[in-house]
This record gives C-alpha cells, sequence and structure tokens, in this order.
C-alpha cells in the first residue's frame, strides 16, 4: 500500500472518530466495515494441495466512509468510498486502488430513485450473488463456476464487468413501486485523454436488471453486455428466484453468457449454468447447501462441471458469526474450475489459431473446505 494511501485512510477515520459523525444538522458521515477471515483447504487434483489463510466468504472484508446530505424537497445528496482489504496480511485487496469496491456520488429522491456515478456493482453481479446460498463468496460460491481456476475472465474474453464497473451511471428505481425493483447501468470505456484512462480501467458496458418482490416470492432478471477489443463481445443473461417456506429460504438461479471473441474460428461460445440451493435456519445455525451445473457450448462445447456445497453459520451475535463450508467441483473434459487459491493451477487459453487449451486442472476435481469468523462494525 503506498503511504498516501495509508495516510489518507487514517486520516480520514481520525476525522471521523471511528464512528457516525454530524457534519451539521443535515448531513452525516459515518465508517463502516466487517472482517472476515478463515483457514482454509483447497486440494486441487492438477496442481496439489493448499493449506493457508482465506478470507472474505460471508462478506468481503473492508471499510468505508459513505455520507448523506438532506438538501431539501426531497432530494438528498450522497457518497460511498469502499476499500477492500486482506485481513491475514493488511495487504489491499487491490494495490492499485484505494477504493477498489465503491467510488460513487449519488442525487437521490424517495419519489424518483437514485442517479449514482462511479465505481460500483454491475447489474449482474446483484442477481448472482442475491439468489446464491453463499452470496457469492468462499469455495461454495456460484461464481466459482464463472471465474476460477483456467477461467481467470468469463469464457476467457477479458471481459472485467462481471462483478464492478468502473466509469458507471446508474439508475436505479425508486422503492415505493409496490415490490418492483431494479436498476439500469452504463459504463463508458475510457480512451487516452480521458480522466483516469491512464490507468487501463474500464470497459464499455450497459445493462438493467428488473425484479418484483412480495411476500415470500424474490424473482428478478438481468442482462449484461461488455464491448471487448476487435468490436467483440461478452454477454450475461440471468435469471433467479427466492421462495420462502417458514424461515427456509430456496432459490434457483438460471444462467447464460456467451461471447463473440471466438466468431472468426468457431461458432459463437457460450455457457449455461444453473444453480439450486437453500438456507435453512435452526436456531441461532443456518445451514447453507447448493447444487450447480455448468455446460459450455460452441468453441467451449466440451466444457461440463459440477458443484456441491454444505456450510453452516453459528451467529454469535448480530454483528459477529461463525461459518464452515465443504464444497467439490468435478470439472469435465475441458472444464477447468477451482473451489479456491490456484496451487500450481496453469490457465486455460485460446492460440491465435483459435484452438483451446486447457489448463492443467481440466477434467479434475477441486475440493476446498474453510472455517473462519465475520464480525461487522
Amino acid at each position: 500500500m503506498k503511504k498516501s494511501n495509508l495516510g489518507l485512510a487514517a486520516c480520514a477515520a481520525f476525522s471521523l472518530g471511528f464512528g457516525a459523525t454530524e457534519v451539521h444538522a443535515q448531513s452525516s458521515v459515518t465508517l463502516y466495515g466487517m472482517v472476515d477471515v478463515n483457514v482454509r483447504s483447497i486440494h486441487n487434483g492438477g496442481g496439489g494441495t493448499v493449506v493457508g489463510m482465506g478470507e472474505g466468504t460471508l462478506n468481503a472484508s473492508r471499510f468505508g466512509f459513505k455520507g448523506i446530505e438532506d438538501l431539501s424537497g426531497g432530494w438528498k445528496a450522497g457518497f460511498v468510498l469502499e476499500s477492500g482489504f486482506r485481513p491475514y496480511n493488511g495487504a489491499q485487496s487491490d494495490a492499485n486502488r484505494l477504493f477498489n469496491r465503491r467510488a460513487t456520488v449519488s442525487m437521490i429522491n424517495d419519489n424518483y430513485g437514485e442517479l449514482r456515478l462511479g465505481r460500483d456493482n454491475s447489474p449482474a453481479y446483484w442477481n448472482l450473488i442475491m439468489f446464491d446460498p453463499y452470496g457469492g463468496g468462499g469455495v461454495g460460491s456460484f461464481i466459482n463456476l464463472f471465474t476460477a481456476g483456467g477461467f481467470s475472465t468469463p469464457l476467457l474474453s477479458g471481459a472485467g464487468t462481471l462483478s464492478r464497473t468502473d466509469n458507471s451511471i446508474t439508475y436505479w428505481l425508486p422503492k415505493n413501486l409496490g415490490g418492483v425493483y431494479g436498476q439500469f447501468q452504463y459504463s463508458f470505456n475510457n480512451s487516452p485523454g480521458f480522466a483516469g484512462s491512464a490507468t487501463g480501467y474500464g470497459n464499455k458496458q450497459w445493462g438493467g436488471r428488473l425484479g418484483y418482490a412480495n411476500g415470500p416470492l424474490d424473482v428478478a432478471a438481468v442482462v449484461n453486455s461488455t464491448q471487448l477489443d476487435g468490436n467483440n463481445t461478452w454477454n450475461l443473461y440471468d435469471i433467479g428466484a427466492s421462495y420462502m417456506i417458514g424461515r427456509t429460504r430456496v432459490m434457483a438461479q438460471y444462467s447464460f453468457m456467451n461471447t463473440s471473441i471466438t466468431d472468426s474460428w468457431e461458432k459463437r461460445s457460450g455457457q449455461h449454468t444453473f444453480m439450486i440451493g437453500a438456507t435453512i435456519p435452526i436456531y441461532d445455525y443456518t445451514i447453507t447447501t447448493s447444487y450447480s451445473h455448468a455446460q459450455g457450448t460452441g468453441g467451449l462445447s466440451d466444457l461440463r462441471a459440477d458443484m456441491y456445497a454444505l456450510g453452516g453459520i453459528l451467529d454469535l451475535s448480530k454483528r459477529t458469526a461463525l461459518y464452515a463450508n465443504v464444497a467439490a467441483i468435478k470439472n469435465r473434459s475441458k472444464a477447468a474450475y477451482i473451489t479456491g487459491p490456484e496451487a500450481k493451477v496453469t490457465p486455460s487459453s485460446f492460440k491465435a489459431n483459435g484452438a483451446y487449451t486447457p489448463g492443467n486442472m481440466a477434467g479434475k476435481s477441486s475440493v476446498g473446505m474453510e472455517l473462519g469468523i465475520r464480525t461487522i462494525f
């Protein structure tokens, strides 16, 4: 971490008094965060076993500052600056960005919704994590069948917009629409001469998410499209739903993603992925479980993988919880997904002539186990 970043974080935290501080009668700024760290064992069939520390299973470790100002007339201005870190060594999650998780400023009105500018979650990411018993984190995450191990980006497309987008404009629907919710987002691909472009961040991207929640039912659909180099695209379409049966939440999700990056070689490559799972509360304990399946199409038609996950969460208080999870991915043919750290895993790739070269995890199993603690402040 650069000294300037450390100084900025320290000064900000000191000025806030490590808590909510009233700036004046109609505005406030709050420091918040969470720490999630675990001991994790990952056995990757083609790359050996790693035993060590991990983080970010129940919630990614982070600290942030958020503020709101009442502008009168029903309008408010707000901001969020959020930085991820690794509690097992104190490093930033992204050494090149202080506020790597979120950096946004907003105009908000209860009747008209919210207009938000900056670095933010993509609409697709919201669906992927909201209808996943593991919330997109840890060895059992549904996202492990999108980017993990041999596939550093979805379908080897190079798209960096699966979870977050830079240079984005996002509109959130107001919360008084009778259970209807959603957001619509456009992200600029900053080119030389524009602010921020020197870092090389940003993909031109657009997406939208629309959902309905009422009583025990919650359902939402999303579409995201990212422009890649050479006028290629990466697209994701997802629909998820959950239903409450007593205190048990049953959820399911289906996703299809494709990319035109292989158009000149073979048919457009894609992947169908679905998941079914549940969270089952028993007193202060919650059982989590899911089954997921991935099936490739086009140039990746031989890609197939199944993932099984089982875990539990013990709430010690409203802020602190212990958790334990185990998950196994069975890769078949070209699939090379893993449940955790890449222990001697060589990545898959497309060669210049379009030939697909699978990594050393192709067709092999990955098993992950983790035991951790999460606390919120």
